[in-house]
C-alpha cells in the first residue's frame, strides 16, 4: 500500500555507514536518489519533518558542483510564498553539503498524471492560481528559476509547491552553459528565448508554467518529443494544440505561450486575472489527498523505524489516531480561486477586474489553517491588497511589529491610519454580525468616541481567537464604510494567495506552541498526569491541570514591570541574532501563585519575538510561588533546546 502511495518505491533506510544527523536534524530515511545527489527525511528537535537534500559525498569535494549548490542555497532562501517549500536550514560549507526544508507530503504533479491521469478542471485552476502565487513570489525576489517543471512542482493540501533552485539565476544575470554547452533546463518545457540559449526574463518561467498548464489537463508537454533536438525545435517553431485545455483557462494557457516574451502576462498580472472571478471551487482530486495521507503515515513509519533500525518500507504503518474527514480537506484545499480571461485581456492593460462577480461564478470562500496563517506577512497584505481594492495610496512605509503592520494611506478626503492584526485577539462578545466576506463573519466596532475611527474584525479559523482585525481612522469621513472595503480587500486577498514571510532562520513566528509544550515535560514538571494541551491563540497553548494550568506563548510579549519582583538574566541565543533576556515574576503576596519567564530574540527595531512560560496556580489550589517558579524553569529549560537556532 505504501509503495502504491509513494510512487515506484517506498522510503529506503539509512545506509550503515551513513550519517545520522545534518545540523540539528535527525536523519530518518532516504525519500530518493539521483545522480548528484538525494533527498532524505529529516526531524526537528521539536519533531517537525523535514526534507534534506545532500550532495553525494564523493561529488561534495568538486568545487563547481558546491558552488552550484551554495548558489542554489542562497537562491531558496531568497524567496518566501505560500506556494514554494520553505527553507528551513542549510549548510553548503559542511563536509556533505545539505539544505533542509519544508517536508512536503504531496506527490509531484508528474506522478499524478502519471498514475492518475490528466487533472480535473477544479485541480487545474488550484494549479495556475498557486503557480501564479509561487512565481510572483519568485520573480519578487528577483530571481528566474529557469526549471519550472512537473517533477518540481509538489502537491500539498492546500496548493502546489515550487521547489527546486538548482539552476534558479538571479535577473539580472546572463543565461549560462554548462561545461558541454548544453543550455541547462528540462526542454519539454523550455522557453524559446531558454533554448536558443538567450538571456533570460522573468517571462521564461511563465511560458514554462503554460506548458505546464496544457500537461496538466492532457497528460503530457506539448512540445516532447522523441529527442532533446526536436523538443527544442517544437518550443521555438510550434504552435501547441490547445483543445485538451478546457475553455475557462485556455486563454489565459495562450498568453502564456506566446513566443515573443514581451507579449506574455508577468506571473502577478496572471495571478490578479486569476484571483478576480471563477466558475468552479478549486480543489485537487480525492487521489492527491490519499497521497498525503498515506505519505504522512510514511513518514512516521521512517521514524518509528530508524528508532528501532528496521527497514521502513518492511514494517507496518503508522497510522493516525484521529480519522481524516475528507470533507475537511477539500475545503482547506480549495481556499484559492482561479478564473476564465479573455487573450486580449491578458496582454493589454491586464488590470483587476472591478465590481461584481459574472453569472455563474461562486463565491470566494476563505480556507486557511493555522499553520499557514501564522505566517502571513501583515505588511505585504496591506501594501498588495488595500491600494487595489480600495484605490487608497500607500504613503509611508509600513511598520511591523510580530504579527501585525500599521500602514498610512492617502485617501480622497485626507489620511488613513491603519492597523491591520492577525493574532491574539479577542472579539467582544456582544458584537452583532455585521457582514461576510469570502465566507468569513466580519463583526464592527465604531469607536464611540471618535467617529471617523473603526474597528472591523473577521473571524477566519474555528479558533475563537484566530481573527484578522483592521482598525482605521479616515480623515474627514464616517470610519466604518472605508475600515470595511480595507478589511473585504484584504480577506480576499488572503482567500485568494496570502503573501507570506516565510520562515525565516531562527524566527518562532511559524512554530505551533502545542507541538513544543510536550505531555512528558508538563507532568514531570508539576507532578501530575500531563492535562491535553489545547491552542486557545495561534501562538498560544495551554494545558490546565489539576493544580495548575502552564501557558507557553510565542509572541512580541510586553515587557514586566521590575517593581512587579522581575529578576533579569542575560543570556545569549546562539544564532538568534542577538542576546535576550530571561525574566521570572513571583506574583506580590496576596495574589494567585503564579510565575513567568520570558526569553526574547531582538533583530531590528521591527523583529522582535519572545517565548514565555507560565504557571498559574487553579483556584483552591495550595502552591506558592516558589514551587510555580520551579515548575516554570523545568519546563522553559525542556523547551528551549528545541527552539530554532
Amino acid at each position: 500500500m505504501l509503495r502504491r502511495f509513494w510512487g515506484r518505491k517506498a522510503m529506503q533506510s539509512m545506509g550503515a555507514g551513513d550519517q545520522r544527523t545534518a545540523g540539528r536534524y535527525a536523519l530518518l530515511a532516504v525519500i530518493g536518489a539521483g545522480a548528484m545527489g538525494r533527498v532524505l527525511l529529516g526531524r526537528a528537535p521539536e519533531g517537525r519533518f523535514v526534507a534534506i537534500k545532500q550532495i553525494h559525498a564523493h561529488l561534495a569535494r568538486d568545487p563547481e558542483l558546491r558552488a552550484r549548490f551554495r548558489r542554489e542555497v542562497e537562491a531558496s532562501r531568497m524567496v518566501t510564498g505560500a506556494y514554494t517549500a520553505g527553507v528551513l536550514d542549510a549548510d553548503p560549507d559542511a563536509e556533505v553539503p545539505w539544505l533542509a526544508s519544508e517536508f512536503v507530503p504531496g506527490p509531484s504533479l508528474r506522478e499524478l498524471v502519471d498514475q492518475e491521469g490528466p487533472l480535473p478542471l477544479r485541480g487545474q485552476w488550484l494549479l495556475a492560481t498557486g503557480l501564479a502565487a509561487a512565481l510572483s513570489a519568485i520573480h519578487r525576489a528577483g530571481l528566474i528559476h529557469r526549471d519550472l517543471k512537473p517533477g518540481n512542482v509538489l502537491l500539498a493540501t492546500d496548493g502546489p509547491r515550487v521547489i527546486d533552485f538548482g539552476i534558479a539565476r538571479a535577473a539580472t544575470e546572463s543565461a549560462d552553459l554548462t561545461g558541454t554547452g548544453t543550455v541547462i533546463g528540462s526542454p519539454a518545457y523550455m522557453s524559446p528565448e531558454q533554448a536558443e540559449g538567450r538571456e533570460l526574463t522573468p517571462a521564461s518561467d511563465v511560458f514554462s508554467l503554460g506548458a505546464i498548464l496544457i500537461m496538466a489537463a492532457t497528460g503530457e508537454s506539448p512540445f516532447v518529443a522523441a529527442s532533446t533536438a526536436q523538443s527544442l525545435y517544437r518550443v521555438l517553431h510550434s504552435n501547441p494544440d490547445l483543445s485538451g485545455v478546457p475553455e475557462p483557462l485556455r486563454a489565459v494557457t495562450q498568453a502564456c505561450l506566446a513566443k515573443d516574451p514581451a507579449e506574455r502576462p508577468t506571473a502577478t498580472q496572471l495571478l490578479d486575472h486569476l484571483s478576480a472571478r471563477r466558475t468552479v471551487d478549486p480543489g485537487w482530486p480525492a487521489a492527491v489527498h490519499e497521497m498525503i495521507v498515506h505519505r504522512r503515515a510514511a513518514a512516521e513509519t521512517a521514524a518509528a523505524a530508524a528508532a528501532t533500525g528496521e527497514d521502513p518500507a518492511r514494517i507496518a504503518p503508522v497510522r493516525s489516531g484521529k480519522r481524516l474527514r475528507w470533507a475537511e480537506i477539500g475545503t482547506a484545499a480549495g481556499g484559492v480561486a482561479a478564473v476564465a480571461i479573455a487573450v486580449a485581456a491578458l496582454i493589454v492593460g491586464m488590470r483587476p477586474v472591478q465590481g461584481t462577480a459574472v453569472a455563474g461564478t461562486e463565491p470566494l470562500r476563505i480556507a486557511l489553517t493555522a499553520d499557514s496563517l501564522r505566517t502571513v506577512d501583515a505588511c505585504g497584505l496591506m501594501t498588495d491588497a488595500i491600494p487595489r481594492t480600495t484605490g487608497l495610496v500607500k504613503r509611508t512605509n509600513s511598520r511591523r511589529t510580530w504579527a501585525n503592520c500599521t500602514t498610512q494611506y492617502d485617501g480622497p478626503n485626507g489620511g488613513v491610519n491603519a492597523t491591520l492584526r492577525l493574532a491574539e485577539l479577542d472579539v467582544p462578545s456582544h458584537l452583532p454580525e455585521a457582514a461576510r466576506v469570502a465566507g468569513a463573519p466580519v463583526y464592527e466596532q465604531p469607536d464611540p468616541n471618535d467617529s471617523e475611527k473603526c474597528t472591523e474584525s473577521a473571524r477566519v479559523l474555528d479558533n475563537p481567537k484566530a481573527v484578522v482585525q483592521l482598525t482605521a481612522s479616515v480623515s474627514g469621513a464616517a470610519g466604518c464604510p472605508t475600515t470595511m472595503a480595507m478589511l473585504k480587500g484584504t480577506i480576499e486577498r488572503m482567500a485568494v494567495a496570502a503573501p507570506h514571510s516565510g520562515n525565516p532562520t531562527g524566527s518562532f513566528l511559524s512554530l505551533d506552541p502545542c507541538s513544543m509544550l510536550r505531555p512528558a515535560d508538563v507532568a514531570a514538571a508539576i507532578g501530575e498526569p500531563a492535562p491535553p494541551a489545547m491552542a486557545t491563540a495561534l501562538h498560544r497553548c495551554v494545558a490546565e491541570g489539576r493544580t495548575v494550568s502552564v501557558t507557553l506563548d510565542f509572541g512580541d510579549i510586553d515587557d514586566v514591570k521590575s517593581e512587579n519582583g522581575v529578576t533579569d538574566t542575560e543570556v545569549h541565543y546562539g544564532n538568534h541574532g542577538g542576546d535576550g533576556t530571561v525574566r521570572s515574576l513571583p506574583t506580590p503576596p496576596g495574589v494567585t501563585p503564579m510565575c513567568f519567564r520570558q526569553g526574547r530574540r531582538y533583530g531590528d527595531k521591527t523583529d522582535r519575538e519572545s517565548v514565555a512560560v507560565t504557571v498559574r496556580a487553579q483556584p483552591g489550589a495550595t502552591v506558592d510561588w516558589a514551587t510555580a517558579c520551579t515548575e516554570v524553569d523545568f519546563l522553559y529549560n525542556a523547551i528551549d533546546p528545541r527552539l530554532p537556532q
